[in-house]
């Protein structure tokens, strides 16, 4: 053998080791509140622990018991049966019911009763084997009691709430009430001395004269794990029943014990819950999403119909699977990353991932049981690849409306510029810095847009006041002043049946107002007054003052700035005020 090839071997051993290790310490922890003494041995044979119930049946604590061979604990006469039920549990992997003695560390002798389960290990030949056993000492002094006196054994069996019949040679000897009930007798009497395949119904008769052998001769193995079947109660009529079958002596010679349980409301429960899962499934079927469930390992459990339409394979295919066994590697690559976020969150993860020209909006979100005990993933994947495309569209048309709406926007205020030469670019330096001040106020985008809109449109009712007053180099009279004032009633007017998605009407209504209530065309005061109208107030002022007008030379940014400061809190909003202040003196703005 070649040393690699015997590095090989020794990784996969360690591999081996690993797993082995991980799934008893997962197996310890379940079972370590039972009370039901539970212990593991390996595929050698051999103890690797047991929790605290085991612990104290043997009195080996798990440093003493780590290592010892299973037979270690058997006494002789029982390692040859207990040996072929190992056997027997390994070459066929089913559960196996035995009885047996064990002996405690100082000795003496426990009978239990043990249900050996086998668990596979990675995909080797690696397997773990669990004990569940019982300590029947009681039971055992009972069998002794009840075969010395069957009046005892009749007190004791009536008892249980399910049905126990002993039948030797072929007939019932002895029946309790529960199984008289059960089988539809008016006594336990009415059914002593019928054959006992009577009983049974015919399909299950060959499978029920198999297991009477089967428990009769063999005393290594004196009783069989329980086992679905039917049974016919005296009228005929058949009973769905689980039935655990045992050797004992009864009137000295061999008989057969079996235990009889109705399991009607268990079938007819695990019935609605089939045709539940049938249901869940046809509901996951219909949808045009892919829905699924997968385990920690992200192997399927639960897949729908659309995985077959996109992945080209069978459901059946899928189930016990990862992506990786039916998926492109980048594809896989990709969902294993979002299974592995999911997993690692208890928010529910979302994303897009595209599949060549394909876009899926994918959802994953962690699944717990009610103890908190993380199960797998569940997933919604939906193709929106159309919804894209839509989106797309629909972005490019809002584009192309804003594009005509910033036009048009801008044309009518060209159109109030043109009537007035000496203010041009008046009304897009007020919304220059009108929109300064929002941004430094921390208004939102949306808002701004808005304020920017009424800015280029303040005084668009200009155009109704005729040019010889707006271009008039003296001093206007009073009566050309009020003719002046109308100009944001008529703006709104102009406006006002334009659906913007903001108020623009109404800050040009409101842009001449004051917070004092001197202000028109109303006299709102205060809180009456939109915010972005107090904001556009403060820029058409600063504006102005620093701009050159027909009736006077450009006063300065300084005087303009000294002015809102003065009638700061009697004309303008404190709050807008200092920020155009700071805008100025810290954030060396300029009015372009």
């Amino acid at each position: 053998m070649s040393t690699r090839h015997a590095r090989g071997e020794t990784l996969h051993r360690r591999e081996e080791d690993c797993r082995l290790q991980e799934h008893f310490s997962f197996i310890l922890q379940l079972f370590a509140g039972c009370l039901q003494p539970v212990a593991v041995i390996d595929h050698e044979g051999r103890f690797l622990g047991g929790n605290d119930a085991f612990a104290a049946l043997t009195g080996y604590s798990d440093e003493e018991l780590r290592g010892r061979t299973e037979a270690a604990l058997t006494p002789p006469e029982w390692r040859e049966a207990t040996a072929h039920i190992l056997e027997e549990l390994c070459r066929t992997g089913l559960a196996q019911r035995y009885e047996k003695e064990i002996l405690r560390q100082d000795g003496t002798r426990v009978p239990v009763e043990i249900l050996a389960h086998r668990v596979a290990v990675g995909t080797g030949d690696a397997y773990l084997t669990i004990l569940l056993l019982k300590d029947i000492t009681k039971e055992k002094e009972a069998e002794r009691a009840l075969r010395e006196s069957e009046e005892r054994y009749r007190s004791l069996v009536d008892l249980s709430p399910d049905g126990i019949v002993v039948h030797s040679e072929g007939r019932v000897v002895f029946a309790n009430k529960a199984a008289a009930r059960l089988l539809g007798a008016a006594s336990p009497e009415e059914l002593v001395g019928l054959p006992v395949l009577a009983i049974v119904h015919p399909d299950y008769r060959e499978a029920v004269k198999a297991r009477i052998e089967q428990v009769k001769n063999s005393e290594a193995v004196p009783a069989l794990p329980p086992v679905r079947q039917k049974l016919l109660r005296v009228d005929g009529t058949a009973v769905d029943v689980e039935v655990a079958a045992s050797r004992l002596i009864y009137a000295g010679k061999v008989a057969v014990q079996a235990v009889i349980r109705d399991i009607t409301e268990r079938q007819r429960n695990e019935e609605k819950l089939a045709n539940f899962s049938r249901q869940l499934q046809a509901i996951i079927d219909s949808s045009s999403d892919l829905i699924f469930l997968k385990d920690k390992d992200f192997r399927y459990v639960v897949a729908n119909k659309e995985h077959e339409k996109l992945f080209k394979v069978k459901i059946e295919e899928i189930i016990g699977k990862t992506d990786f066994d039916f998926m492109p590697p980048e594809v896989a690559k990709g969902c294993r990353e979002s299974d592995l976020a999911a997993l690692n969150s208890g928010d529910p993860v979302r994303r897009e991932e595209y599949v060549g020209d394909r876009c899926f909006h994918i959802v994953k979100q962690r699944v717990a049981d009610a103890n908190g005990n993380i199960l797998g993933i569940a997933g919604v994947i939906r193709d929106i690849t159309e919804l894209k495309r839509v989106e797309k569209g629909i972005i490019h048309s809002l584009a192309k409306l804003e594009r005509t709406l910033e036009g048009t926007v801008n044309a009518l205020a060209t159109m109030a510029e043109k009537r007035d030469p000496y203010t041009a670019g008046h009304q897009r330096r007020v919304a220059q810095l009108a929109c300064a001040v929002a941004a430094e106020m921390g208004l939102p985008p949306d808002q701004i847009a808005g304020l920017r809109v009424a800015g280029m449109l303040h005084d668009i009712g200009k155009i109704y006041v005729p040019a010889e007053i707006l271009s008039k180099p003296g001093r206007i009279s009073e009566y050309e002043f009020s003719i002046i004032k109308t100009h944001p009633e008529v703006g709104y007017d102009i406006v006002k049946e334009i659906e913007f998605p903001w108020p623009v009407a109404q800050i040009i209504l409101q842009h001449h107002e004051r917070l004092d209530g001197s202000g028109y065309p109303v006299g709102l005061r205060d809180k009456e007054i939109l915010l972005e109208a107090k904001i556009l107030a403060v820029a058409d002022v600063v504006e102005a003052m620093s701009s050159h007008r027909p009736y006077r030379p450009a006063l300065g940014t300084a005087a303009a700035l000294a002015e809102i400061t003065t009638k700061s809190g009697l004309l303008y909003d404190p709050a807008v005020v200092a920020v155009c202040l700071r805008l100025f003196t810290e954030k060396g703005f300029r009015l372009a």
